[in-house]
């Protein structure tokens, strides 16, 4: 059985069109539909996972860290109604005031001004009316955003009900005034949204002598798949200047390449995260097909080049468009492995979480799913169920993972789960999450060490583990208790 689940993955792996046959082939077969899985992870010692707050989405609403960049105040005032054949325009909303769009014949218009030229920076604080990315048919709102009367791109509302902050980039723009519009596109939206609501926007310049400047007026345009309202939806870009520009993009959970089963293993979530674009020297590169490194020839909106996901597993052409033109938000690569970013924006998780309960790709808690996900590897646990390790891999040449002993239990957990092929082979900081069963505490870990693929336990070099950590109910990281000497995020 094992030798064919090999070839079963190993023949998938190497064709985008194999996989998607099989996971058809598999819901005809009654591989499973949407249940919500319960949590099974205990954050404190008298706390049974029964008994952990359940909050809704619509109560989700974490903070957005601000790129940090010197910026250029631009003033806005409210404008009076222009004549529009054929929409309605409505002022700048005033103090504590919101404007709700919830038709495409409604634009918000503002007469903005801009104190110096550069690369603009869009922040709005909104909501999708009547959106929630767990429900199915209720993703997400879509807006279009307009300058100076041409289209400049979607911003894909996905934070549910809640107010949240929302930052874009807007290209180039010059020193003088400006008009923005914001329209509300309910074809791009989810069936079940109503609208859109704004609170505040607001929008800075950053300017050519600025220390951000380049990593911003190079960060590529990407036309998102043609579902990027409920599925695959790009987040905002990491950018890692050390030796040119290596953009990579931040999405949630893929639908195609690797499983969200090994996804976890190897790299300890089940967000999708990958270069995207590269400039060194003179020569400009993206990943392609097949993770190909392929030279770009495709066009320029300035000096911001345009790509397509145009891939299940979220790879790029530098051809054609689609109908989500996404300029989003570039931030520092984190320091240490690239998953740092998701302790940072940590609505992730949840987006990611509730994304692959809604699509079916996870299991209640006890279950082993269906004899066809088992095979394929398709179907994980609840994410808020697992235990994230990062450790520092020590050696070239040699495959680790992470072994887990609780109390009062003979048996050993492990991210390899008996598969070898899930040990980890790169250097530098690596993460993986092991499964753990329903009503574990944390007080219950006793131990944790390295692993090499075949079980036994890893002594040639030392393994310094860096965090450790579990989502609670609402998706947020709670590290282990410091008695286990092991950091959280």
């Amino acid at each position: 059985m094992y030798q064919f689940v090999k070839i079963i993955r190993s023949i998938t792996r190497g064709n985008a069109m194999i996989m998607p046959m099989l996971m058809l082939l598999g819901s005809l077969l009654g591989c499973g539909s949407y249940r919500e899985a319960t949590p099974v992870l205990s954050l404190a010692a008298s706390v049974s996972a029964a008994a952990l707050p359940r909050r809704s989405p619509q109560h989700y609403a974490p903070d957005v860290t601000q790129l940090d960049q010197t910026a250029v105040k631009i003033t806005s005032s409210s404008s009076q109604p222009l004549p529009d054949p054929v929409a309605t325009t409505l002022p700048l909303a005033d103090q504590g005031e919101a404007v709700i769009l919830n038709s495409a014949e409604q634009v918000f218009r503002s007469n903005l001004y801009c104190a110096a030229s550069g690369e603009g920076l869009l922040t709005l604080t909104a909501r999708g009316r009547d959106t929630d990315w767990a429900i199915a048919g209720r993703e997400s709102a879509v807006m279009s955003i307009y300058l100076d009367g041409q289209h400049n791109q979607e911003v894909i509302l996905y934070r549910g009900e809640t107010l949240a902050t929302y930052q874009v980039l807007l290209g180039a723009v010059h020193q003088g005034s400006h008009v923005l519009t914001i329209r509300y596109r309910p074809e791009l939206s989810a069936s079940g949204a109503s609208g859109v609501e704004l609170q505040q926007v607001s929008i800075a310049v950053c300017q050519a002598s600025d220390s951000n400047y380049a990593a911003l007026a190079h960060a590529p345009i990407i036309y998102a798949r043609p579902d990027a309202f409920s599925t695959d939806t790009p987040l905002f870009l990491t950018v890692d200047d050390t030796a040119g520009l290596r953009y990579t993009a931040y999405l949630t959970n893929e639908d195609g390449g690797t499983l969200t089963a090994d996804l976890l293993a190897l790299w300890g979530r089940a967000a999708d995260i990958d270069w995207v674009y590269a400039i060194t020297g003179q020569q400009a590169t993206y990943q392609g097909f097949l993770h190909r490194i392929l030279a770009f020839h495709g066009r320029y909106e300035d000096s911001h080049p345009i790509l397509r996901i145009s891939t299940r597993n979220n790879l790029y052409s530098d051809r054609g468009e689609s109908p989500y033109k996404l300029r989003l938000p570039v931030f520092p690569q984190p320091l240490g492995s690239r998953e740092e970013a998701l302790d940072r924006f940590p609505w992730v998780y949840r987006l990611t979480g509730v994304e692959l309960a809604r699509e079916g790709k996870t299991r209640q808690a006890g279950e082993t799913g269906s004899w066809w996900r088992q095979i394929i590897g398709s179907q994980v646990g609840d994410l808020r169920n697992y235990l994230i390790v990062e450790f520092e891999h020590p050696a070239s040449h040699t495959n680790l993972g992470i072994r887990l002993q609780l109390r009062n239990r003979s048996d050993r957990l492990s991210s390899l789960a008996g598969r070898t092929y899930r040990a980890i082979g790169r250097n530098g900081l690596v993460r993986t999450a092991i499964e753990l069963p329903n009503g574990t505490a944390f007080q219950d870990i006793v131990k944790l060490e390295p692993i090499l693929a075949d079980g036994r336990s890893f002594t040639a070099l030392p393994v310094i583990m860096t965090k450790a950590f579990a989502l609670d109910a609402e998706y947020r990281p709670v590290a282990l208790p410091a008695a286990l000497g092991i950091p959280g995020p």
